[in-house]
C-alpha cells in the first residue's frame, strides 16, 4: 500500500540560500497550510469585555468595602459598651466611697478613678486598673468627657446624675458605631433613653442614673 506522506524533491543548496525560512520548513513533507488572516486568533480584550469587567470588580469591591465598614464600626461598639460598663462600676465604686459622683472633670483625664485628682477627704481608691482604661481616645473616635450635673441633653437635675460623654477629638467620631451602642445598651433611639445624641452637636451621652445607696446618707 502506498505512503499517504506525499515526497517531494531535496531542496537545492541555492534555494536554501536563498529562501532559508522557507527551507528549514522543507523537508520532502508537505508542511501543514497557514490560518487566513480572517481567522488568526485574539490576543487582547474587545472594549465592552473591559468595561464589564470593570464594572464587575466595582461592585465587588463596593460590597466588600461596605461589609468591612459594617463589621467594623459593630466591634467598635462592642469595645464602648465594654469600656461604658467598667467606667460605670467605677463610678459606683467611687460614689460608695465619697458619698457622689466625681466633680466635673476636664476631657480626656482621669476622673478620679487612678488618683484622687479631686483631693476628696476619703478617696478610697484606685477604683480601676491602669491597664484597663484610655481616658483620652474612646473605641468609636472622639474623647471621653465627664459631666456631673452638666445640662446636656437630656438635663440632669437628680443630685446624683452623672454624664459620660463622647466629644469630637482629632479623630472624627463613628456614627455608624454610636447607633449601634444605642441597640446594644439601651432602647435603639438616639433621642431617647441613657445613650442619646447632642441635638447641638455630634457628642453622645451615657446617663448614669441616681443611685439611692450612692447619694450622702443621712442620719437622724
Amino acid at each position: 500500500m502506498p505512503s499517504q506522506t506525499q515526497h517531494l524533491p531535496e531542496v537545492s543548496e541555492s534555494f536554501k540560500r536563498l529562501n532559508p525560512s522557507k527551507a528549514r520548513g522543507h523537508k520532502g513533507i508537505l508542511t501543514k497550510p497557514r490560518p487566513s488572516p480572517g481567522c488568526r486568533r485574539r490576543n487582547g480584550f474587545t472594549l465592552v469585555e473591559m468595561v464589564v469587567s470593570f464594572l464587575i470588580i466595582s461592585i465587588i469591591l463596593a460590597i466588600g468595602f461596605a461589609t468591612y465598614r459594617l463589621v467594623k464600626s459593630k466591634g467598635r461598639a462592642g469595645a464602648m459598651v465594654g469600656m461604658i460598663e467598667s467606667f460605670e462600676k467605677s463610678l459606683w465604686m467611687y460614689c460608695q466611697a465619697n458619698g457622689h459622683y466625681p466633680p466635673e472633670t476636664p476631657r480626656g483625664q482621669d476622673p478620679g478613678f487612678l488618683s484622687n485628682v479631686h483631693l476628696e477627704p476619703s478617696w478610697g481608691g484606685p477604683f480601676a486598673n491602669r491597664t484597663s482604661f484610655d481616658f483620652s481616645l474612646t473605641p468609636m473616635g472622639g474623647q471621653w468627657d465627664w459631666n456631673n450635673n452638666e445640662g446636656a441633653t437630656p438635663s440632669p437635675t437628680s443630685p446624683g446624675t452623672y454624664l459620660i460623654s463622647v466629644v469630637e477629638g482629632d479623630n472624627p467620631i463613628d456614627n455608624l458605631a454610636g447607633q449601634y451602642v444605642d441597640e446594644l445598651v439601651d432602647d435603639g433611639d438616639l433621642n431617647t433613653g441613657r445613650w442619646v445624641r447632642s441635638r447641638w452637636s455630634s457628642a453622645y451621652c451615657y446617663v448614669i442614673e441616681t443611685r439611692d445607696d450612692c447619694l450622702p446618707q443621712t442620719t437622724e
